[in-house]
């Protein structure tokens, strides 16, 4: 995901707090974006330069700054009895079989979760 190791909004990480979010460049690169959310805050960020100038998206590090200093109250997201957490195959994106090399954990709809990976 974005804002986990490695993903496009890393530095949008709060120690002990689940975040989510999404991060988003204008076409030509001037303007660079990102909407968060913890278990109980929403926040949208935008960061741009005037005059056609780019740089590296800052607006993960914004939203950390601004939401890490207002202290979320909850750290978790609650618990949803039609959703259910499963890893899958990253490959096919169907439930992982013993084979599987490639695997992310993922949250699925009880009504509609994907059958055991039949490509490997």
């Amino acid at each position: 995901t974005t804002v986990t190791k490695g993903g496009t909004a890393e530095s949008a990480a709060i120690d002990g707090i689940k975040v989510g979010g999404k991060t988003g460049t204008s076409s030509d690169g001037t303007d660079n974006w990102f909407v968060g959310f913890t278990p109980d805050l929403t926040c949208a960020v935008w960061h741009g330069l005037p005059d056609g100038e780019k740089s590296a998206n800052k607006a993960p590090k914004l939203f950390y700054d601004i939401v890490s200093g207002i202290k979320p109250e909850k750290s978790e997201f609650p618990a949803c009895n039609k959703v259910i957490q499963k890893v899958y195959c990253k490959e096919s994106g169907m439930l992982l079989s013993e084979k599987c090399t490639q695997m992310e954990t993922g949250y699925f709809s009880s009504e509609n979760t994907p059958e055991k990976c039949n490509i490997h």
